[in-house]
C-alpha cells in the first residue's frame, strides 16, 4: 500500500492511466479494509469443526461493496467533470439536458431551447423532476455529471442484494456487483454526457429484487419510477 500511494497522489498518473489507477486504488482500499477488520471470522461449530462467522463475512462484504460503490462514484464524477472542463462534452446531449433543467428550474417545465420544443415531445423523462431540486441548488452541468456517476454506482447495491439471494452467497453477490461496475458498456455510458437512463439500472435492479423478496411496496415504487425514466423503459 505504501508503494502505490505516492503514484495515486499524482494527478498526472490518473490522467495517463485512469482505469488502471482506479483499479489500483480499489485494490489498495480493499486490502486496507480487509486487514483492519477484526479477526473473529472462525468459530467452532457443535460438531467440533471450524466455520466462518456469518456476521463477520457480511461485515467484510458490506465494507468491500461500499468501497466499490464509493470509488466508482468519486472517480467517474471527478473524471467526467474534468472531461467537461476540457471541452469534451457536447450540446447533444449534455447541453440539451442542462438547458431542460435550467428551464424547469425557472418554471418552464421541460422547455428546450436547443430542441425548439418541449422536451417531453422527444422523450417522456418525468424522472427529471426528482433531480430538479438538486439542480436548483447547484445550477451547473457538473451537477448532472456527478449525479449520473452516483446513480450508476448505487445500482450495484440492489444488484448485490439480488445476486446474493439468487446465488445464496455474499461473496458471489459482491462479485456480480463488481462485474457490473467494471462492465465496459456501463463505464462507456458513464462518460457519455448525461442521460435520463442513468436512473434505470438502480430502479430495474430494485424491482427485480422486490419480485424475488415479494416486497409489494418496493416493487410498486421502483416500477412506477422506472416508467417515469423514459418511454422505452416500459
Amino acid at each position: 500500500v505504501a508503494f502505490v500511494l505516492p503514484p495515486l497522489g499524482t494527478p498526472a498518473v490518473w490522467r495517463a492511466e485512469p482505469l488502471l489507477s482506479l483499479a489500483v486504488a480499489i485494490g489498495a482500499a480493499v486490502f486496507v479494509s480487509w486487514t483492519l477488520t477484526p479477526r473473529r471470522d472462525v468459530v467452532a461449530d457443535p460438531a467440533g469443526k471450524n466455520s466462518a462467522d456469518p456476521g463477520q463475512t457480511k461485515l467484510q462484504v458490506a465494507i468491500l461493496l461500499g468501497v466499490l460503490i464509493a470509488s466508482y462514484a468519486v472517480f467517474v464524477g471527478l473524471a467526467t467533470v474534468r472531461q467537461h472542463e476540457l471541452l469534451e462534452t457536447r450540446a447533444y446531449d449534455l447541453g440539451i439536458m442542462e438547458n431542460v433543467f435550467w428551464h424547469t428550474s425557472e418554471g418552464r417545465f421541460f422547455a428546450s431551447s436547443l430542441e425548439g420544443r418541449n422536451h417531453l415531445g422527444v422523450h417522456t423523462s418525468f424522472i427529471y423532476l426528482l433531480l430538479a431540486p438538486v439542480f436548483l441548488l447547484i445550477p451547473r452541468p457538473e451537477t448532472l455529471l456527478v449525479a449520473q456517476a452516483l446513480l450508476i454506482a448505487l445500482a450495484a447495491w440492489p444488484l448485490f442484494l439480488l445476486a446474493r439471494k439468487l446465488l445464496r452467497s455474499d461473496w458471489a453477490g459482491l462479485l456480480v456487483a463488481a462485474l457490473y461496475l467494471f462492465q465496459p458498456a456501463i463505464q462507456g455510458a458513464s462518460f457519455y454526457d448525461f442521460h435520463e437512463l442513468a436512473f434505470a439500472p438502480v430502479l430495474f435492479f430494485a424491482a427485480a429484487y422486490a419480485l424475488e423478496t415479494r416486497s409489494k411496496a418496493l416493487l410498486w415504487s421502483s416500477t412506477v419510477l422506472l416508467l417515469l425514466v423514459k418511454e422505452d423503459c416500459a
